[in-house]
């Protein structure tokens, strides 16, 4: 009876799912793959699309008439202190399926439901067929998004666990102790936010939690991990380019190694391996391998989507990378892992080839033949939660239009406003914090000066010519001292020049937290020395009231604290390759006091209140 019921099953339900199969609670007995995947899309994806969830530090947080979130947001908005204290202040975010990379696996857990019971033999299918089988279906999230999200919650309620891991000084490697932390349970949290997008657990709110985080690496493996890369790097690694040889020491091998942790099947591993952006500017630089001027000048062209880069002359050009590549597998083999015999042997000599610099390229292909490389770079960060989004839009927005920007060689003169265009418009720009008059108030565009202060530094460091730059009104402490730089359409700008004979590109990226200025040419030689001056301080900061419905007579808080004015200065030396002093200048900022803003219940005396602040930490005082 068995045997023929089984046949009759097979028969029965060929290709559907058997009967009381469940997804999410959602019956999808006898479907096809395709019918659970049409059931599936109607239920939820319109759901998860407007989904917002909101997840709270505490549960007091979760309770408050107004989220202290409110005087983090303005704060940071008006990039008045530094990321690490907003986000520290911070007890309330939002997200959505967009913002973590989320997407709905129909598909692979239909698969699953017709597979329920498929291949278990004739009492599991019978099984699945008087008490059903449930299938989960949760959001899948890009890793690295939830990661940095979590990661950002736990700046407020955790204290991150240090991996056992290799330390590289001196020349040599040394084992690290890790350190258990307390941190967000990443798959519980994933989940969390998922059943909160779908519905499942009745909130789109929760609390998140922080539990303990062993290191995911041992001493041991560190220990194993340093053994192997002293003996690698022992003997150090010569290189050769036509006539020339130079040896990088065991200083020089342990500067360009990197040890990142990676999950292994059996928990995690420490990884060695060489990190080419470190190694392939010092190979040059010891072989005296440059593309310079002298070699090729390239002019640069913007075609659709793609950079075209042109070189001039035929000379030839070193093939740096695959040397440095060879290097990495000598050292640490293929797969990343040091070796494990116990005596040191020298990695080997490695030829620098040349070629001719090809006439035409894309942007990839001239950075990785070395005829385009970094000459200037700067990162800045900000925060990115609940109250941030119209600034951090902007900042994405004014970013994407000044990417992939053209300066010409020979004097061609980079205008910030120019390239970025009216950024009061809305749209593109949003209302965001931004301080105008000594004010912080809401306007089109906040948050773009964030950006023309990451340009500016990139060519600060790059040692090209600037002339003009504001700083801002008030001391930015998000900010490096004294080399910040204020932009306003129609009124404030960012110039600068490029006096080389290559034309340069600038390059754009952002992450949830970051935002970068990269500038690419041909190498110019140049060295940039600068020296911060000590602070001036300036005229007395002032106190405003103001009143609030929400607070009764004799309550405040402190919204906004007060800063003195001050004044900073800045040098800045540029030498060539030849010592040749190019720019000797310096950058005097000249900061306004920051008014102090008190909130206050109506008919509160505000008399010694100034006073009173300035030894109370911000916040209510009942």
């Amino acid at each position: 009876m068995l045997a023929v019921g089984g046949i009759w099953d097979t028969v029965s339900n060929w290709e559907k799912s058997y009967g009381n199969v469940t997804v999410n609670g959602i019956n999808v007995g006898g479907m096809t793959k395709q019918e659970i995947v049409e059931v599936l899309d109607g239920e939820y994806t319109s759901k998860i699309r407007d989904a917002k969830v909101t997840i709270y530090a505490s549960e007091e947080a979760m309770n408050a008439e107004s989220s202290e979130v409110e005087d983090a947001e303005r704060v940071a908005q008006a990039e008045e202190v530094s990321v690490e204290e907003a986000d520290a202040a911070v007890t309330e975010w939002q997200t959505n399926v967009y913002d973590l990379g989320g997407s709905m696996p129909y598909e692979e857990v239909a698969d699953k439901a017709l597979e329920a019971g498929r291949h278990a033999g004739p009492f599991g299918r019978l099984g699945v067929m008087l008490f059903g089988s449930e299938i989960p279906l949760q959001v899948q999230f890009d890793e690295a998004k939830l990661e940095d999200f979590a990661a950002t919650v736990d700046k407020t309620i955790g204290d991150p666990r240090i991996d056992a891991t290799v330390a590289l000084e001196n020349g040599a490697a040394h084992p690290v102790e890790g350190k258990q932390g307390v941190m967000v349970d990443r798959n519980d949290f994933a989940k969390k936010i998922s059943d909160s997008m779908l519905g499942i657990s009745g909130s789109s709110s929760f609390i998140a939690e922080a539990v303990a985080a062993p290191s995911r690496t041992t001493y041991e493996q560190a220990q194993q991990t340093s053994d192997g890369i002293n003996r690698s790097i022992a003997a150090g690694a010569t290189f050769t380019y036509e006539n020339d040889s130079w040896t990088a020491s065991p200083e020089d091998l342990a500067s360009w190694t990197k040890v990142e942790v990676k999950e292994a099947d059996n928990g995690y591993e420490l990884v060695a391996s060489i990190n080419e952006d470190a190694a392939i500017p010092a190979v040059v630089k010891g072989v005296k391998a440059n593309v310079t001027s002298e070699d090729v000048t390239v002019s640069i062209a913007k075609f659709a989507d793609e950079i075209i880069v042109s070189t001039s002359g035929d000379g030839e050009i070193p093939l740096v990378a695959p040397a440095v590549q060879e290097l990495g597998v000598a050292l640490y083999g293929e797969d990343g892992k040091t070796f494990s015999d116990t005596t040191a042997s020298s990695p080997g000599e490695f030829a620098i080839e040349t070629s001719n610099a090809p006439g035409a390229l894309t942007f990839d292909e001239a950075v990785d033949l070395g005829i385009l490389t970094v000459i200037g770079e700067y990162t800045t960060e900000f925060s990115n939660y609940e109250g941030t989004e119209n600034r951090n839009h902007n900042i994405r927005t004014v970013a994407d239009i000044l990417n992939d920007t053209i300066i010409e060689a020979n004097g061609g003169e980079w205008s910030y406003n120019d390239h970025s265009g009216d950024t009061t418009k809305d749209p593109p720009f949003a209302s965001a914090g931004s301080i105008i008059g000594g004010e912080h108030v809401d306007s089109i565009g906040g948050g773009i000066c964030q950006v023309a202060t990451t340009v500016f530094n990139a060519v600060f460091e790059a040692g090209m010519p600037v002339s003009e730059r504001h700083n801002h009104t008030e001391h930015m402490h998000s900010y490096p001292d004294g080399r910040d730089a204020a932009v306003s359409y129609g009124e404030l700008d960012l110039r600068w020049v490029n006096d080389t004979p290559s034309d340069i590109i600038l390059k754009m990226s952002y992450t949830d937290h970051s935002v970068t200025a990269r500038l690419y040419s041909v190498y110019t030689g140049r060295t940039v020395t600068s020296e911060q001056g000590e602070w001036i301080m300036g005229e007395t900061y002032t106190t405003k009231f103001e009143e609030s419905d929400w607070l009764s007579a004799g309550q405040y808080y402190t919204d906004t604290a007060g800063e003195d004015g001050s004044s900073i200065t800045v040098t800045r030396k540029v030498t060539d390759a030849s010592g040749e002093v190019l720019i000797d200048e310096s950058y005097t900022s000249v900061y306004q006091p920051k008014k102090e803003v008190i909130i206050v219940g109506p008919g509160t005396d505000t008399e010694p209140l100034a006073h009173k602040a300035d030894d109370e930490d911000e916040g209510a005082s009942w």
